[in-house]
Order: structure tokens, then sequence, then C-alpha cells
């Protein structure tokens, strides 16, 4: 049956992905900014930046949150936002700015192992970190109105986060976590793919290809791009990695393609990280806002690698 046969290729697609490309990437990753973090150099840069990123609208804590999605993984922000939660010197208004910002990165899951298939590493970090400004500006003085001082407390807070323990054991013990990461995301990678492949199956991806093809023909993107877009926001980053790495293997995308495309589809505001990264009560409650920052951060990171590639 055609369903077994959906379910055996997405299977082989989604381990590949997982073991070969997504585990060594997150075990380096994970080790080299557990490493930073723990040694107190985090620290230091979010007290050096702080005075720029307080025009930005952004607490200096939110650097962390940047540097965590863009080098270790989408959910990785989690602890910075569980931090801003408990710190009442940080308001609503400061982590709907920081919110929209995380929605509009390139999460490290996905740009590193895209880098290998051609996705232009340097060029994507660049409009992000364009792109982390004017989002994080709007969203603080434009689409949120609560009233906040920044505060340079937390940096205070951090500070006794600083860990004595031994580098070797920081390495293994983030490296064990990178890989727990990777394989965990296996099954999600698997289900994904399957759920995109019976779509693709029963002619829903063709109807979307035929319909978005003027669009996307006007834009100078080939229309099979429409299946890694519709992936994105229906299965989540890691899915839509997935399916573009399959395409690229089978000679249907090239690396151009990608990266016109990579400004739109490469960040975590879909079903899966909306629900993960607005867990708390701060960020449920200006999750609203924060997601239109966060649609405004992708428009001006799309556009960006539009003109640029």
């Amino acid at each position: 049956m055609w369903i077994i046969d959906i379910i055996k290729t997405s299977g082989k697609t989604g381990f590949e992905i997982g073991v070969y490309i997504l585990l060594p990437i997150l075990v380096v990753m994970m080790a080299f900014m557990r490493l930073i973090e723990k040694k107190g150099i985090l620290v230091k840069i979010a007290f050096i930046t702080s005075p720029v990123m307080f025009f930005s609208g952004l607490p200096a804590i939110g650097l962390f949150a940047v540097l965590q999605i863009l080098f270790v993984n989408f959910a990785a922000p989690l602890a910075t936002l569980a931090i801003m939660e408990e710190d009442d010197s940080i308001s609503e208004r400061e982590v709907a700015a920081v919110l929209a910002v995380i929605f509009s990165m390139p999460q490290a899951n996905a740009t590193f192992p895209l880098t290998l298939k051609g996705l232009n590493l340097g060029i994507t970090i660049f409009f992000a970190l364009i792109s982390m400004f004017l989002t994080g500006m709007i969203t603080y003085h434009l689409l949120t109105r609560n009233m906040g001082d920044h505060s340079l407390k937390l940096l205070k807070k951090i500070n006794y986060q600083k860990s004595n323990e031994k580098i070797l054991r920081i390495i293994m013990d983030s490296g064990a976590e990178g890989f727990r990461l990777a394989l965990n995301s296996i099954p999600m990678i698997i289900i994904a793919l399957f759920i995109v492949n019976v779509l693709k199956g029963i002619g829903f991806i063709e109807f979307l290809e035929s319909v978005l093809k003027p669009v996307f023909s006007h834009l100078g993107i080939p229309s099979i791009t429409v299946l890694p877009v519709v992936t994105k926001y229906i299965a989540g980053g890691t899915a839509m990695m997935g399916v573009t790495i399959d395409l690229m293997d089978k000679g249907l995308l090239n690396s151009l393609d990608l990266n016109r495309i990579a400004g739109f589809v490469i960040n975590p505001l879909d079903p899966v990280g909306v629900a993960i990264l607005a867990s708390s009560s701060k960020t449920s409650r200006v999750l609203k806002k924060a997601i239109m920052g966060g649609i405004i951060g992708i428009l001006i990171k799309g556009i960006l690698h539009i003109i640029y590639f």
C-alpha cells in the first residue's frame, strides 16, 4: 500500500536527519553555549551590550535569548524566559519585545544543518540581527502600551549562575543534553514528514502550488518552494528542514532557492513553537502582541533575503 511506503520513506529520512545531521551539530553547539554561559562570558556580553539593547526595546538579558536561539535551538530561550518570568523588574512590555524577537529569529536546529546544504549562515544571522533591533523597537514602542522601565538588576542575579564546574564536566553534561535533544526530535521529524508526504500524495500540495505559483514566480522563486513553506507553518521548523533537505538531495531545490526563502521559513513562529515558548503567565499575556511583532520581524527578514539573493 502507498501509505506503508510513505511511512517507510518518512522514517528513513527522519532518522538520517536526526542522527547524521542534527545530533553532531547539537552536541557541539550545546557544549559550546553551556560552557560560555556557565563560565560567565555571556553575562559580560550582556552587560557590555545593555546600552544598545536598551534602545532596541529589549532588556539586557534579551541577548541571552537571541544567542540561545541562534546557536542552540528554538526551545533554548525557555531558560531566559523563565528568569524573566520570575523578575518583577522586567515589564510585560519588555517580555513582549523579547518574545517577538524570538519568534522572528532563525533557530540553530534548522540553520546549521541547512548551512551544509548551501544556506548562507553569515547573511542569515546578519539579517536576523537587523530584524532583532527593528522588531524589538516596533513591538516595544508601537505594539505595546504598558508602562515599564528597563533595569540592570537582572545582571546581578545572573552573576550567581556562574559555575565552578570543571570544563570537562560541563562539556560532557551539555553534550549529553544535545544528544537527547537530537534523539527526541526524531519522532517529530518522522511524523511531520509523514503528514507532509500524505498531503503531497493526495494532491493537496500540488493544489497549493498551482494557487501560489503566480505569487512565487513574481518573486523569482520556483513553485516547488511551496512545499517547505507549507510544511513550516503546519508541522514546524524541524520538519521544514527535513523536507527542504530531501528536496535538495533530489535536485528539486538549489541553494539559491533556499537562501531566497530562508527569511520566511526559518523561525519558531509555528503551532509547536508558540505552544512551547508562550507557556508562562507573562508570555501568554503578551502573546498576541508578540506574534504581531514576530510576523513583522519575519517579513523584514524575508524581504531582505529576497532583495539580497
